[in-house]
């Protein structure tokens, strides 16, 4: 094609030469495409193979460590179990399929990464086909049950629901048309008639919650009256809700009496927060810098609002209450426009959903009031850090996981996500815009000014996980069973995100779609040390009494 080109150009037939040249151009591009290309379909397989089979030994694990299913499909067999499959069988044919694998890698020359790709997947289905008891006491289960249309329509709903998540990573707006279905959910729900005012409540909540994804992201254009605005609704909010609480339950009112110093601190640190926001406003307006006295207040409230919950009262009211007071006054400090109402709303919502799980179980609202998290003050013991990390929460009963329990984790799934993006905060950490920080310090200093805003779109998080952390608890189910189906719903999530990375079109479109899979496969990382916050504040109790010795 060179040669017939350069001919043309002697022969001056300059058409001839232009479209022979376009050809030989596109020839190219598509050559330069195959080489790039060249193992993705196979690597694209055996990614694919990894995750199922990631995927598939957790629903079994589910199947047979957390639920019913082993046990009542054993009674419905009557002792006639299916034959379990030979291990030595399985390793076999598992070690025949390594062997093949390697000696093709080896011809073709393979990079070494390619190894632990292929490998990888070996690992899960050969867990897989020893547990293939698992699976044929699961349909055993859902055929005699009579199963089948509820579990597809789980199947096939939470498909779709997942879906929403995927698409509000692109578009925003996608969290608020979620936010309007889930506000019809109590609908569905025996909550609808037995529990009126706590659908309205929820019902609200999630309409106002819906309007923020629809916002404007928060940026450089600061509206202080909104954060003042934020922070009288917040101790309106939680005082009233306290009060109320209180008239229910004596036991309750005993509790708050017994903290009402350190709540009545943490309210008074809300109202101080506000004053530093709009003082230090007014300060930089007036080119006088920061005041010292700002700052010094600033920084007390911040360190003492991660002390305060854990000497408060372990009653589960109390205490996220404590969590959610504490939080809003640092979350009020770095607030330049919205984001004070966002995390009042949402951490409303939070309150709701556990009334609402607890209601679903089958409990009166006293028993949530009087519900405590850890050793009560009558043994003078509490949880040390330490074993609340390792052990959890204080749990009386323990049951096994139901179809309902996925609906639970997906809620946290969902809320996570409205978190992460509800007021644009990875938008704010790209900006860098140092306002968020300016009652701490107005010199500039990257590390501190990343770590506090870090700590801004941690909040929310923390606000969410310490919650479902609750519902763990009030539910009385293990907290592992609830995890492992969070893994689930983001791996599933993840592999959704793996075929949509693009390496054609502009950067932004290519380092968007990388970003995606990369945040969705950090999640589980990522959720891990929240989830531990959370259970370190939930859970957790800081004794300030001392013991006297005996004479």
């Amino acid at each position: 094609m060179v040669r017939d080109i350069k001919e043309f150009m002697r022969a001056k037939k300059y058409a001839e030469a232009v479209t022979l040249s376009r050809d030989l151009i596109r020839l190219a591009l598509q050559g330069l495409n195959y080489y790039q290309n060249y193992d993705r379909v196979f690597l694209n397989a055996v990614v694919t193979l990894g995750f199922l089979g990631w995927i598939f030994c957790i629903v079994l694990q589910i199947i047979e460590e957390h639920s019913d299913v082993m046990k009542e499909a054993s009674k419905l067999n009557k002792g006639d179990c299916h034959p379990l499959v030979k291990i030595s069988f399985v390793d076999s044919t598992s070690c025949v399929f390594a062997v093949l694998v390697i000696l093709l890698l080896l011809l073709q020359k393979a990079p070494w990464m390619y190894y632990s790709y292929c490998l990888m997947p070996l690992v899960f289905w050969n867990r897989i086909g020893k547990r293939l008891h698992v699976i044929y006491a699961a349909l055993d289960y859902i055929r005699v049950k009579q199963l089948r249309r509820r579990v597809l329509f789980t199947v096939l709903f939470g498909a779709f629901s997942l879906e929403i998540l995927v698409m509000s990573f692109f578009r925003r707006e996608i969290l608020s048309v979620g936010l309007v279905f889930l506000a019809l959910w109590p609908f569905t729900t025996p909550l609808y008639s037995n529990c009126r005012w706590s659908v309205a409540c929820w019902m609200i909540l999630s309409f106002a919650l819906s309007v923020f994804p629809v916002l404007p992201v928060v940026g450089r254009e600061a509206d202080y009256s909104l954060v003042t605005l934020a922070g009288v609704l917040t101790l309106a909010a939680f005082v009233s809700l306290l009060v109320y609480a209180s008239n229910i339950s004596q036991l309750l009112k005993t509790q708050i009496t017994k903290s009402f110093q350190i709540l009545l601190s943490q309210v008074l640190l809300v109202g101080f927060a506000v004053y530093i926001v709009n003082s230090t406003a007014s300060s930089l307006k007036r080119k006088l810098g920061l005041p010292v006295l700002n700052q010094l207040g600033s920084w007390t409230i911040f360190l003492s609002s991660f002390l305060l919950p854990l000497v408060n009262s372990s009653n589960l009211t109390i205490r996220l209450s404590s969590i959610a007071i504490a939080f809003s006054s640092v979350y009020l400090l770095m607030s330049t426009a919205y984001e004070g109402l966002f995390l009042l709303v949402l951490s409303l919502l939070m309150g709701v959903w556990l009334l609402s799980e607890h209601r679903l179980s089958g409990k009166t609202l006293n028993t949530l009031l009087e519900t405590q998290l850890s050793a009560d003050d009558a043994t003078k013991t509490h949880q040390p850090a330490w074993k609340v990390l390792t052990k959890g929460i204080d749990t009386q009963l323990i049951r096994k996981l139901t179809l309902e329990d996925i609906r639970c984790a997906y809620f946290f799934v969902f809320f996570i996500v409205v978190a992460f993006f509800g007021t644009g905060n990875i938008a704010s950490i790209n900006s860098f815009d140092p306002a968020s920080v300016y009652c701490f310090l107005t010199v500039f200093s990257p590390f501190v000014m990343g770590s506090l805003l870090l700590c801004k779109v941690l909040i929310p998080f923390v606000i969410v996980a310490c919650t479902f952390d609750a519902i763990h608890a009030v539910l009385s189910i293990p907290v592992q069973s609830l995890v492992l189906i969070v893994l689930v719903m983001t791996d599933l999530m993840g592999l959704h995100f793996f075929y949509l990375v693009q390496d054609s079109g502009s950067w932004l479109d290519i380092g968007t779609s990388i970003s995606h899979y990369v945040i969705m496969m950090a999640f589980i990382i990522f959720l891990l040390p929240i989830f531990g916050l959370a259970r370190l504040f939930t859970g957790a109790s800081l004794s300030l009494r001392t013991s006297k010795k005996k004479a």
